[in-house]
């Protein structure tokens, strides 16, 4: 790759220095990899690791037109630096989503998108089922304009969304120039030819404009409004109205493909579905309150357990534990019976409402490496395959995936040094050479089977080191 010029040349002197300055046009490629990434335009290129990479944002240049939009990367040495700038929204929404999970970052777009670390790869599913404390309930104000509705299949709502102002305005002159353009041409034939073929010149030209802007805007959707959400168990339809009267379908997507949903500042819902993003505008506190609310339509249909009836059985089972220990024997094995068996029909029955898969697999069980990485990080371990492993068997749903619950499980018994795979999978030799050395008792010799006390470093039978 080369410079390419394109523009005029700016020619400077002081005394005998002299500067040239001009704009240049040349290709321009990003390499992204879990490594890093690399930026490569002419002769120049530069390269980030991804652990220098904290955060990937996106943003919309405010006086720019054509409007743009710009890519930026917060690096540990060079702080915020912008790497692109492009007219393609979505070109620079798909690369900033490719480097924050390339490597491991936090993602924030100019769309009101806020994704962690341990959110990348998570469908809405998913975070309503492991990190929903992060979802907020919906609080209806006075001033909403809409609210959904509860039908045997699901919900609906219609929602008073607008159209972009930018947009709309494009297309009001644009129509008022093709509309005095045809009254033109009206008066220059309407003494040559018939008077409604005339006449038609006007109607013709602003049909072509509104249809030429339909097509152009179509994908960005800043000509619909008026949207309507159905939400059932296994599919989400969005309906719009083009220019606010023709009906449109925008899409109909199954429910595991919302991929996000969230809202800016400036009251802009964005809803994920693969790679298609929707933007539904409306008043900020309407957009707060219709993602929460949608959130909260899943939990309602069984797309997601309920975060304050998770709450309430862990406060049931605290209060259990605290009345069995007044409990004579034979009651609390009893109780405990009880508590297992409908433990294991709850666990059943959220597991039939949402099947989650893995992004890798050990033997028969799923996981999400994502998750495994933040797991790691806060509980300052560094054994994936240690923390996986201790994980099967804390596996209480039996679905053979390992969600963040039951991998966080598995991290504290490994930081207590209570696990369960040592109690399961230990055989003599494994116990012999890594029994804990606070018990008196003599522990076996791994190679003659001779008991040693544990404060001994050799076999006195068959001098073999335990070191």
């Amino acid at each position: 790759m080369v410079w390419r010029q394109a523009s005029d040349l700016r020619e400077t002197r002081e005394g005998d220095d002299l500067r040239f300055g001009t704009t240049v046009s040349t290709p321009v490629e990003l390499e992204v990899h879990k490594k890093g990434i690399k930026i490569r335009a002419g002769p120049l290129s530069r390269h980030w690791e991804s652990t220098d990479i904290s955060y990937v944002l996106t943003q919309e240049i405010p006086v720019a037109r054509p409007k743009q939009w710009s890519l930026h990367i917060d690096s540990r040495n060079d702080g915020l630096i912008e790497v692109l700038r492009s007219f393609n929204e979505l070109h620079i929404l798909k690369m900033a989503e490719a480097i924050a999970v390339s490597c491991d970052a936090k993602l924030a777009e100019h769309t009101g998108r806020r994704v962690r670390e341990d959110e990348h790869g998570m469908s809405v599913i998913d975070q309503l089922t492991e990190v929903g404390e992060r979802w907020d309930e919906p609080v209806e104000l006075d001033s909403l304009r809409f609210s959904f509705k509860e039908n045997p299949n699901g919900y609906t709502v219609k929602l008073p969304t607008e159209m972009e102002d930018g947009a709309l305005a494009n297309v009001l002159w644009s129509s008022l120039a093709a509309l005095v353009l045809g009254f033109m041409i009206t008066l220059a034939t309407i003494q040559t030819a018939n008077l409604l073929v005339a006449a038609s010149w006007s109607l013709g030209l602003l049909l072509l404009n509104l249809i030429a802007w339909s097509r152009l805007e179509g994908p960005t959707g800043s000509l619909e409004n008026r949207h309507r959400l159905t939400l059932t168990k296994h599919t989400i339809t969005i309906g719009a109205k083009l220019y606010g009267i023709i009906p449109k379908t925008v899409g109909q997507w199954r429910v595991t493909d919302l991929l996000d949903l969230d809202c800016n500042d400036k009251g802009e819902a964005t809803f994920l579905l693969n790679e298609r993003r929707v933007k539904l505008r409306l008043l900020r506190p309407e957009a707060v309150y219709l993602v929460a609310s949608f959130g909260r339509a899943m939990r309602n249909l069984g797309l997601a357990p309920d975060a304050s009836q998770t709450e309430a059985s862990e406060q049931k089972d605290d209060k259990k534990d605290g009345d069995t220990e007044s409990m004579p024997e034979t009651e609390k094995e009893v109780q405990k019976d009880h508590d297992s068996s409908s433990e294991k029909e709850l666990v059943k029955s959220q597991t039939n409402t949402s099947t989650q898969k893995g992004d890798k697999k050990d033997g028969d069980f799923e996981y999400k490496q994502k998750t495994v990485k933040g797991v790691l990080k806060d509980h300052g371990l560094s054994s994936e395959e240690a923390l996986v492993d201790e994980a099967k068997h804390h596996d209480d749903n039996e679905d053979q995936f390992l969600n963040k619950k039951e991998l966080a499980a598995a991290a504290e018994a490994i930081l207590s040094g209570e696990t369960k795979s040592d109690a399961s999978d230990a055989e003599e030799e494994d116990i012999a050479e890594y029994a804990s050395k606070d018990d008196d008792s003599d522990v076996p010799c791994s190679e003659c089977g001779e008991m040693v006390p544990p404060s001994s470093s050799i076999c006195p039978e068959c001098k073999h080191s335990f070191n």
